[in-house]
C-alpha cells in the first residue's frame, strides 16, 4: 500500500537518454475505503459508472524527460530540431561514493507507468520516501528487456 503523502520515487539513473512518464494519483475508490489492493484496483477498472464520475481526489499526470532544452519554439529554426537529449537531469548527487543523476523527484502517491531509453546504460535506482537505500536497483538495459524484476509483456525491447 502506498500511504497518502508518501514520496513518489526519486528515480536515479546513469542514463544517456530517457523519458519517463508518471501518473501521480490518489486513487478514488480503491484507496478511499481501505487499502489499495489488486482486487480494489480491478473493481475500479471494470466499474462502468466510474467513467461518468470525476475521481475524488483528482488524478495528476507528470512527466520527466531528458529532452534537449535547446529546442524551445518552432520559430527558432537553429534549435527547434535539437536532438542532444543525453545528459539532462534534474540534478546530480553523490551517494555512497558514486555519482547519481536524478531524473525524477516527485511527492505523493503514484505509479510509474512508462520508462523508455534509447541508450539504456547504467543502473536504475528507485528511492521511496527519502530512504537511504533504493527499493529497486537493477541494470537499466535488463529492466527494459524484461530480464529484471519486471517481466514481459510489461517490459519489452
Amino acid at each position: 500500500m502506498i500511504a497518502p503523502g508518501a514520496q513518489l520515487p526519486a528515480i536515479v539513473a546513469r542514463l544517456c537518454a530517457a523519458s519517463m512518464a508518471l501518473v501521480v494519483a490518489a486513487t478514488g475508490r480503491a484507496g478511499a475505503d481501505g487499502p489499495v489492493t489488486t482486487a480494489a484496483l480491478v473493481e475500479e477498472m471494470i466499474d462502468r459508472s466510474a467513467v461518468a464520475r470525476l475521481p475524488d481526489p483528482g488524478y495528476r499526470c507528470i512527466q520527466f524527460s531528458s529532452y534537449d532544452r535547446a529546442s524551445i519554439a518552432p520559430t527558432e529554426h537553429d534549435t527547434w530540431f535539437a536532438n542532444g537529449d543525453a545528459g539532462h537531469f534534474l540534478r546530480v548527487e553523490d551517494r555512497d561514493g558514486r555519482t547519481e543523476h536524478v531524473m525524477v523527484d516527485a511527492t505523493g502517491p503514484g505509479a510509474v507507468v512508462r520508462i523508455w531509453s534509447a541508450n539504456p546504460e547504467g543502473t536504475l535506482r528507485v528511492y521511496l520516501d527519502d530512504a537511504e537505500a533504493p527499493v529497486l536497483e537493477w541494470p537499466m538495459a535488463d529492466i527494459l528487456a524484461g530480464k529484471g524484476p519486471v517481466a514481459p509483456p510489461l517490459a519489452h525491447v
